[in-house]
């Protein structure tokens, strides 16, 4: 399946004011027709299978430090 985007944002587990941005993303996401992937440091085996069943355009990573190696890993699911 062909997706334009993925919006990778925090899980809050450090804190719930982190999940305010995949909140806020979300509107933008359904306008793009685009998963939201909430995170914490690492995808988890689940995500990781599915996202790599994907062919994706674009990765965008929203909000600030604390899902880096997340965002990173999926790159690297795309970069192969």
């Amino acid at each position: 399946e062909n997706i334009k985007n993925i919006f990778v944002a925090k899980n809050g587990i450090k804190s719930e004011d982190e999940l305010v941005d995949a909140l806020a993303v979300g509107v933008v996401a359904a306008k793009e027709n685009s998963p939201v992937v909430v995170v914490s440091d690492q995808l988890n085996s689940k995500q990781a299978q599915l996202i790599s069943s994907k062919s994706l355009k674009e990765i965008t990573k929203v909000g600030g430090n604390g899902n880096e190696n997340a965002f990173n890993q999926i790159a690297n699911i795309f970069r192969k």
